[in-house]
């Protein structure tokens, strides 16, 4: 998975980053996650439960 290997690669080189820009990426992938487990808990339902979710 590229994604991934990106992230894993930015993480690395995390401390070079000035602390606002580590910030705003910290958010981003807090988001993400937040976005992913969202999906996968739609995607887990039930499809009638699903229609009231989305």
């Amino acid at each position: 998975n590229p994604s991934i290997g990106q992230y894993l690669s930015v993480h690395k080189d995390s401390f070079s980053y000035p602390p606002s820009n580590r910030r705003l990426e910290e958010a981003v992938v807090v988001e993400w996650s937040l976005i992913l487990k969202r999906r996968l808990l739609i995607l887990l339902l039930p499809p009638d439960l699903r229609k009231l979710v989305v």
